[in-house]
């Protein structure tokens, strides 16, 4: 088909209206118009959104004062300099940046779109362009930089090792906890490396794969925390929290990972400690029972419930260990419960058995007694020897006071011949000196009966049945000493046919008695102290 239009004549265009359209567009333009002097930077003409911009209410006020606001609205003069410089040079210049001055003294930021208006000859007659107030655009801009570097803060100092992952699979950023727990360099990781790569065995890696496609999918059934293993550089092993989920609007998402390692090795330490503990309480010879604030038993050892013959159930202690109606008298429960722990002996009315008894309080995580431990440990046959011991001590008292009178009235004792009260003493000392092993020194002057008393604590000791051998220390040569104290052995020195025992030898488990014990060699002394103690 034909074009049947007429083509376009100019000299039927009405100049008067294209004319008062582009006025229109100047005057209701939303953006900054202006037209200004090369030299000496007045404005020539400005639409009213660069009045309103500059800071007056209307293009009126603003073409009676544009001789006057011209000057001094450029912050930065040296900046117009370049923007004139940079237009004359390379022709219309984009998004050149300046401060501006508004009317009422406050800086704006703006942006220039500017070009050169020449005359018809070719010279410059005016700078005119566009202008635009960007000081919100630059604090949105701050405030999303600020908040980039606050997530990105956040991002590297958490505490978890976290990942950003891509589509593919790929890390695309990792923190350093991440790097800390792979030991991998960032170089290795970042772009480089695999989600997959730290995963350890196959069973963690299929159904990790599907989560990372399920999510891509939207799929609301996907779990955002799962344990997996995970293998660092050097080959260990680590058993891991993870967390992950997709960032919205984006095909990437962002991981989390826990080292929970150290806490699984506690917690298989702990079961494994609990096992041994439960073992030595079942295999131990007492009695170990549990109960709570109001009596009810909450654990009962196997020798116990072997004793009981029946199940806990909701019984307290004193009717399934004891077979009471009632609390026992001896019960420590109320000290318990303030924290304290109770020891004491108690006759099991039941059995007519003694028991020592442990009761200590068991704590929760908040440091309060939430149960009561008693240990019980049948002590019968010891009590009753002890019963026994005391019985026997008080039978022995008893005849030592019959003793003690009767010496009181008798004139003598072991062959030593006295009545008065200091022989009365000495007759107590001798009963005193006997009942021990201990090393007797006797005081006395030559005559006074020395040996006598030495023998009489002999014959009243439990050695009596032993040998008592006195010794007059002054009596013996110099020279014999040794030998006569510790013995010959055969062949020591010429003369020495057979072994002779010495005093020591003949005393035996005996008493010894060294009289005038410091007339002897001091060597003789040092060697008799070594023997003697």
């Amino acid at each position: 088909m034909a074009d049947t239009s007429e083509p376009l004549d100019p000299e039927n265009l009405d100049f008067g209206k294209e004319l008062k359209r582009y006025q229109d567009l100047f005057e209701n333009a939303p953006i900054g118009i202006f037209q200004s002097t090369l030299e000496t930077n007045q404005f020539i003409n400005l639409n009213p959104a660069m009045a309103r911009l500059l800071g007056y209410k209307t293009t009126k006020d603003c073409i009676y004062s544009v001789q006057n606001i011209a000057r001094d609205i450029y912050v930065l003069p040296q900046r117009r300099r370049e923007l004139l410089e940079q237009t004359i040079e390379n022709g219309p210049l984009l998004n050149f940046e300046n401060k501006f001055r508004k009317s009422d003294g406050t800086i704006i930021d703006g942006k220039i779109h500017a070009r050169i208006a020449r005359k018809q000859d070719g010279s410059m007659e005016y700078l005119e362009g566009f202008f635009e107030d960007v000081s919100k655009q630059k604090e949105v801009l701050e405030a999303l930089q600020h908040n980039e570097k606050h997530y990105r803060s956040i991002f590297k100092n958490t505490g978890t090792g976290t990942i950003i992952v891509e589509k593919d699979m790929t890390i695309s950023l990792a923190n350093d906890e991440f790097l800390r727990m792979t030991g991998y360099e960032r170089s290795e990781v970042e772009g480089q490396m695999k989600w997959t790569e730290i995963v350890a065995f196959p069973e963690d890696l299929g159904k990790m794969t599907t989560y990372h496609l399920q999510r891509r999918q939207a799929s609301g059934k996907t779990p955002k925390n799962y344990e997996f293993t995970l293998v660092d550089k050097q080959g260990n092993k680590k058993t891991i929290m993870a967390r992950v989920d997709v960032i919205p609007g984006t095909g990437r998402s962002v991981g989390s990972f826990n080292d929970m390692t150290p806490m699984v090795q506690a917690q298989q330490s702990l079961r494994e400690n609990e096992a041994q503990l439960r073992g030595v309480l079942e295999a131990f010879e007492g009695f170990i029972y549990t109960c709570s604030k109001n009596h009810q038993v909450t654990y009962l050892n196997k020798n116990l419930k072997n004793i009981a013959g029946q199940t806990i159930g909701e019984r307290s202690c004193h009717e399934i260990v004891f077979k009471l109606a009632t609390p026992c008298e001896w019960c420590p429960l109320e000290a318990v419960f303030t924290g304290k722990t109770r020891r004491q002996e108690l006759l099991c009315q039941r059995t007519g058995r003694w028991f020592y008894a442990v009761s200590s309080p068991i704590f929760d995580a908040g440091n309060r007694v939430i149960k009561m431990q008693t240990v019980l440990l049948d002590i019968h046959e010891r009590k009753q020897a002890e019963m026994d011991m005391k019985a026997r001590e008080h039978s022995l008292h008893k005849e030592n006071i019959k003793l003690r009178a009767a010496i009181k009235d008798r004139y003598q004792f072991c062959g030593i011949v006295g009545k008065s009260r200091p022989m009365q003493k000495i007759y107590e000392l001798i009963l005193r000196a006997s009942k021990t092993d201990a090393n007797v020194i006797i005081y006395g002057e030559s005559g006074t009966g020395k040996e006598l008393v030495a023998r009489a604590i002999h014959e009243m000791s439990d050695r009596s049945k032993e040998n008592f051998v006195p010794v007059n220390c002054g009596a013996i040569p110099e020279n014999l000493l040794e030998s006569e104290f510790f013995g010959v052995k055969k062949g020591a020195f010429t003369g020495a046919t057979q072994d002779r025992p010495g005093f020591l030898d003949h005393a035996g488990k005996g008493t010894l008695f060294l009289d005038e014990l410091g007339e002897i060699d001091l060597n003789i002394q040092v060697k008799l102290l070594r023997v003697l103690e």
